[in-house]
């Protein structure tokens, strides 16, 4: 897979890319700036796959490549293999003209601008789900995933804004250990749900999560999968 991720926000691209290589379970990867490399030596770093036969992750830094003619390695990266991931990193924000961007299409690149600080907001997310405020909730959803938050992690929060509201359903000890704030929200919440939505909502969640870290439903789908559960339980 490739990425093309540019723009002022350096930091916001850096987390980017660690989020990515944690996605994918990378303990390392390989940083190489285009003044360092070839066009036909970047091709071959591509395809250097280990001895395990796991494939590269690497950062292919063009911050200084200033005036540089980049056809040939545009060029170099149209057949790289599909397992092999490589992010395209620029500190400043590409033009339309710069030649990875114009060929995209043709390398198959995915974009992403770090123009600004992250917008999306976690919180924001599961109080939306659980107040069952659709629109809102899938527009936030969107902004996550824009910032190409890990579904693992996503899920685990859903299951936290669940957990909050059996505290207070069933009257749970850990509701002393709760926050005012959390308190007050989860109390708010629960009366969305009935005791038998809210019983058959634990146990498809549940299920779920089982499925998905046994493999059995794929880590993108679970998302909106339980997004759906929540709002029409």
């Amino acid at each position: 897979m490739l990425y093309i991720v540019h723009g002022e926000n350096l930091s916001y691209s850096r987390n980017i890319i660690l989020n990515q290589q944690k996605k994918l379970g990378f303990s390392n990867r390989t940083e190489i700036d285009i003044s360092e490399v070839t066009p036909q030596q970047l091709k071959d770093m591509t395809m250097s796959f280990d001895l395990f036969g796991k494939p590269p992750f690497i950062v292919f830094n063009i911050s200084g490549a200033g005036r540089m003619k980049l056809d040939e390695y545009v060029e170099a990266l149209k057949r790289i293999p599909e397992q092999t991931t490589l992010i395209i990193l620029s500190d400043k924000e590409l033009s339309k003209t710069n030649a990875f961007i114009k060929n995209r299409s043709e390398i198959k690149a995915k974009i992403v601008l770090g123009q600004k600080k992250p917008s999306a907001n976690i919180f924001k997310f599961i109080d939306f789900v659980y107040n069952k405020k659709r629109n809102q909730a899938y527009k936030e959803l969107k902004n996550l995933l824009i910032e190409d938050q890990d579904p693992f992690y996503l899920f685990s929060m859903l299951i936290y804004g669940l957990r909050n509201i059996a505290f207070v359903k069933y009257g749970s000890p850990q509701t002393k250990k709760m926050s005012p704030f959390v308190k007050a929200r989860a109390t708010s919440q629960k009366r969305g749900f009935s005791d038998e939505s809210f019983l058959r909502l634990y146990k498809e969640l549940y299920e779920l999560d089982k499925s998905m870290k046994t493999g059995i439903i794929s880590s993108e789908v679970v998302i909106p999968y339980a997004v759906e559960k929540i709002l029409n339980a």
